[in-house]
């Protein structure tokens, strides 16, 4: 498989400013793992509770428009991810630099399937070893 693993910060951009047309063609260069889902789902109904004052309609639909990109990716199991990340817990806990345990899934799961993740949270993702990360939001030199 030649693909990437994003996060959500990625799955945003691609919602929010890509025509369909390049959201089609980056999609045939990306997998997916089904935390992303979770952690949107997560912060969507956090952040419902607490500004009331947005639609629950407005919610439901950027969770409707994820569920529909992450349906067209390759899903990767995570299950195959958990020696990796009982390692890298471990590791990270014991160094005193712990991140998100949906992060390190996220991370753990790339690492396990031997692909790049593409993030713009580069700081935590960093913290795990061995994991090669792409930074689509960073600035490319010419």
């Amino acid at each position: 498989m030649n693909a990437s693993l994003p996060t959500v910060d990625v799955y945003f951009n691609m919602l929010r400013h890509l025509p369909a047309t390049i959201r089609a063609e980056l999609i045939s260069r990306l997998a997916a793992s089904l935390l992303p889902a979770t952690e949107q789902g997560l912060g969507l109904r956090r952040r419902h509770r607490q500004r009331r004052r947005f639609a629950t309609a407005t919610q439901t639909d950027k969770r409707r428009k994820l569920n529909r990109l992450i349906e067209q990716l390759e899903v990767l199991p995570v299950v195959s991810c958990v020696e990796v990340y009982a390692n890298e817990k471990t590791r990270l806990r014991c160094a005193g630099t712990p991140i998100e345990d949906l992060d390190l899934i996220i991370g753990c799961t790339a690492l396990a399937h031997q692909l790049p993740v593409v993030t713009g949270n580069t700081r935590h993702f960093a913290r795990i070893q061995g994991l090669h990360l792409d930074d689509w939001t960073a600035p490319r030199a010419a």
